[in-house]
């Protein structure tokens, strides 16, 4: 190929890698797959989960070296590093538990539906938690229920939430019960 002689602006945008003044002075670039995983809520999170599903099917997700998330990519990106240390790759390096450890957990959180009211506005909102809804996924990957206070919280934001336009106008309800008994695993 021959030189070129490249605007400044142009040729630091064709060179990805760019040593900082706060890197060592003989640092590199690992070798290694990155993985960016996008926002948008919900779907996002989904959308992700094909993407790794995919990624692992093909042998790939196993070379991952480096995994970078924002908002609704950084809930499936920590499923992911959660349970990475647990993940088993066979022969053809594809994890045979990724579904049980990283799908499934991620999938139960569907069944929110979301209630858009006007200002002033009131509706009556109910809804049924499954006993899949109430469970949680333990360290070697069963669901289970266990016994413990738990909190529902409902509304546009979280408790503590201080950012974003709707911060004063929008109020949470929270709910506590608890589960006693034994320790149950579902099926």
């Amino acid at each position: 190929m021959p030189d070129v002689n490249l605007n400044p602006e142009v040729e630091k945008n064709v060179h990805p890698v760019q040593v900082l003044a706060t890197d060592g002075p003989l640092s590199q670039p690992r070798p290694g797959m990155a993985l960016c995983l996008s926002g948008g809520g919900y779907r996002a999170m989904v959308f992700h989960l094909g993407t790794l599903w995919r990624l692992n099917e093909l042998g790939l997700l196993k070379g991952l070296a480096k995994v970078s998330s924002v908002s609704g990519g950084s809930i499936t990106a920590g499923m992911l590093g959660l349970r990475w240390n647990r993940l088993e790759f066979n022969a053809a390096n594809t994890a045979t538990n990724l579904e049980q450890l990283v799908v499934n957990p991620i999938r139960s959180l569907a069944g929110v539906k979301r209630v858009f009211l006007k200002p002033g506005e009131k509706q009556k909102v109910s809804f049924v938690l499954n006993r899949e809804q109430m469970s949680i996924i333990d360290d070697i990957g069963k669901r289970i229920i266990q016994p413990g206070e738990f909190l529902i919280n409902i509304g546009g934001k979280q408790p503590g939430f201080k950012e974003g336009q709707d911060a004063q106008t929008t109020s949470v309800i929270t709910a506590r019960f608890m589960v006693t008994g034994k320790r149950v695993e579902i099926r």
